[in-house]
């Protein structure tokens, strides 16, 4: 997730999180390109992620 803002803010972070709970992905990352260049990673794991795959 990439962002021209003037600041990562919590919202840019539960959005992250909620990408990282409907995919398969464990790692994610917010970068800001603002005045400030920031970034922050995210890592979700979850056992239950890879039990219900469709055939």
């Amino acid at each position: 997730m990439k962002k021209a803002a003037e600041a990562i803010i919590e919202e840019y972070e539960h959005q992250l999180l909620d990408y990282l709970k409907a995919t398969e992905i464990k790692v994610g990352l917010i970068l800001n390109f603002g005045k400030k260049p920031q970034f922050k990673r995210q890592i979700f794991e979850n056992s239950f992620k890879n039990q219900f795959k469709s055939v």
